[in-house]
């Protein structure tokens, strides 16, 4: 009976965790749409939303449940909620930040507010790692892996070369690999296989992107050029890599990862140089750059993920819980 409370507990968390993710995204679309108006926002109701909802359901499962690996989730949530008026003050101190100012992203509330929010689903990771059914294991770690990495990717979106920012060059382009390939070997290695259903999303994805870019081709026409770096793009760097993590033909899970960042790499650094233009200077150089970034990236998240899990033994494609 407790583990069926654990399991419905972890479940409601994961799919609040989800719908905040998707928040934090759309939130990033919103402030570059339409700016920063007001606090309520449509994408801040979504996250505090969601947010209370994984609040109130890591509480009772501790307190009412008896659950005590809870209290370090409910802890860890509780850190976010009290960002909103520190991040209210800051705003009324420093202004509201414009998109070229890194603040955007890593103004010091965000830094506290990413901090929680990474933590929490880190021990939401640990939870579903117990779960037995196989299915809801498969589903809700690959859905709770898919809102970590989103949040990780917003968070350190200043070092990624197309972004207003750039920090650190092309060279940063190691950055988005490593913790995407990182991602991808732990859903490997903690939940079990599920490349098909997530070859066909991404497929579905790849071609959706390319028609919802037509509206941007056919603005650019005259140019001949894209603006902006194409959706189906990025879903197709994102299917190799997925597609040469989870394959067989490599055994070795460094070759893996070396050769998942490489063709990453290839497909969106190269490949974009035949028709791509952006608002910084791009050359063959810079994009040997960042694949050179890519491949290393994939390669020391392999070797990470291997050292993190001690190479525990799989059977049937299952770690031994």
């Amino acid at each position: 009976m407790e583990t069926k409370k654990h399991i419905h507990a972890l479940h409601v968390a994961i799919l609040a965790g989800a719908v905040a993710s998707f928040g934090v995204s759309f939130d990033g679309w919103w402030h570059l749409a339409k700016g920063r108006d007001s606090f309520f926002i449509l994408p801040h109701l979504l996250v505090q939303g969601s947010l209370f909802v994984m609040l109130a359901q890591s509480f009772f499962a501790w307190r009412r449940r008896g659950m005590p690996s809870w209290r370090r989730i409910f802890f860890a949530l509780l850190v976010v909620p009290m960002t909103i008026p520190f991040d209210e003050a800051w705003h009324r101190w420093r202004g509201k930040e414009t998109v070229e100012s890194v603040l955007i992203i890593w103004s010091p509330p965000h830094f506290f507010f990413f901090g929680a929010a990474i933590t929490a689903l880190t021990l939401l990771v640990h939870e579903i790692k117990k779960e037995r059914d196989l299915a809801g294991r498969e589903i809700f770690g690959a859905l709770l892996l898919a809102s970590l990495l989103n949040i990780l990717l917003i968070f350190f979106a200043p070092f990624f070369p197309f972004s207003p920012y750039a920090i650190a060059g092309f060279g940063g382009a190691c950055i988005a690999a490593f913790l995407s390939i990182a991602v991808y070997f732990f859903a490997e290695r903690f939940f079990g296989p599920v490349i098909p259903a997530l070859l066909a999303a991404l497929f579905t994805l790849t071609f959706q992107g390319a028609l919802f870019d037509a509206g941007v081709v056919a603005g650019s026409r005259a140019a001949g050029s894209y603006p902006h770096l194409p959706n189906w793009l990025l879903a197709l760097s994102t299917i190799s890599m997925v597609g040469i993590v989870s394959s067989g033909i490599v055994k070795k899970s460094t070759a893996r990862g070396f050769l998942a960042g490489a063709v990453g790499g290839l497909f969106l650094y190269a490949l974009p140089l035949q028709f791509a233009v952006f608002p910084v200077s791009y050359d063959a150089f810079d994009a040997v750059l960042a694949i050179t970034g890519t491949t290393a990236g994939g390669a020391l998240a392999a070797i990470l993920v291997n050292r993190m899990v001690n190479e525990q033994p799989i059977v049937n494609n299952y770690i031994k819980l």
